[in-house]
Formats: structure tokens, C-alpha cells, sequence
């Protein structure tokens, strides 16, 4: 019984709910926020004029940045010394892994008053799910998926019975018109 159990639970956690990108840069969002809200609180920066640099539309992260300084009473004063965050790094990227599987990393990475904060989800998914984790409108939640490696039946195998059987039908072609 206890076998049966332990089978189980391990069934469960092999089948893990697939969370969209927008899921999972927002949950990373929300911690990094908090982060830098502790930071903050902790080094007594109370008040400021924030301002967040990026190369990127960070409309997410910017969001719950504010939420999480409206929560823990940080005070986004204008004319007060400046903030600085320096988003870094933003967004998602595939790797291949195996056959019809990718690497999904999603990192946030920001630099705040001579700090680095660092948030990273990575995890397996099915390259057939594409189009329901990116299912948004943000750009930045939307990588580069790369081309699917290729088996050495694609790679040299089916060439060489592609051309075989061409041959051999232009063969039959003239030998039974002679």
C-alpha cells in the first residue's frame, strides 16, 4: 500500500501544470519587487522618485513594482533623490533539448543602488505548446524557438532513399520501354 502511494505521488509530480509565460514572468515580477522592497526598508530608503531603465517594455514588471511599494508603504515622491533600477535582463528563451522538448528559461535581472537582484524559472516543455504559453501580447514573453535538431534518418538516411528511389523508378522507367 504504502508502494502504491509513493508511485503515486511521484505520477503527480511528473505531471506539472503548464503555466504560461505571462504566469511566470509575473510571479518572478512579484518576487523580485519584494526584494528590492526589503532592500530598500532595510538600507532606509523611504522615499524616492523612481526611475526604471531598460531596453525593454517592461509594463509587467513595472506594475507589480509599484504595487509592491504601495503595500509596503514606499513612497514614489516626484522631486525626491532619484531611484535607479536598471533592468537588466527581462523575458524568456528556448533551447533545444530533446527531440519534440525545449529548455524554457525565464529571467528577471535588475540592478538596484549597487545591488544585484536575480529571478530565474527554468523548466521542460512540449514544443507543440508554443502557441498556448505565448499567448499574449507582451513581446518580451515571446523567444526565439529554435529549429529541431535533426535525426540522422532526416539528416542522411532520407536523401539517400529519396534519390535511391528516384533511381530506381527512372531505371524501370527505361527498361521496360526497351
Amino acid at each position: 500500500m504504502i508502494y502504491l502511494i509513493i508511485f503515486l505521488s511521484f505520477l503527480v509530480t511528473l505531471k506539472s501544470e503548464l503555466r504560461d509565460n505571462y504566469f511566470i514572468i509575473d510571479s518572478l515580477s512579484k518576487s523580485q519587487s519584494l526584494n528590492i522592497s526589503n532592500f530598500l526598508k532595510s538600507n532606509n530608503v523611504n522615499e524616492f522618485e523612481l526611475f526604471i531603465t531598460s531596453p525593454y517594455n517592461p509594463i509587467i514588471f513595472k506594475a507589480n513594482l509599484n504595487q509592491v511599494f504601495d503595500d509596503n508603504k514606499l513612497l514614489n515622491v516626484q522631486g525626491a533623490d532619484s531611484l535607479k533600477v536598471e533592468l537588466i535582463k527581462y523575458g524568456v528563451q528556448y533551447h533545444n533539448y530533446q527531440n519534440d522538448s525545449l529548455i524554457r528559461s525565464m529571467t528577471i535581472k535588475s540592478f538596484v543602488l549597487n545591488k544585484s537582484f536575480e529571478n530565474i524559472k527554468i523548466d521542460y516543455i512540449n514544443r507543440n505548446d508554443i502557441s498556448i504559453i505565448e499567448n499574449t501580447p507582451y513581446s518580451e514573453l515571446k523567444g526565439i524557438v529554435p529549429k529541431k535538431e535533426l535525426s540522422i534518418w532526416e539528416k542522411v538516411l532520407e536523401p539517400f532513399v529519396i534519390i535511391g528511389s528516384v533511381l530506381v523508378t527512372v531505371l524501370l522507367l527505361f527498361t521496360v520501354r526497351s
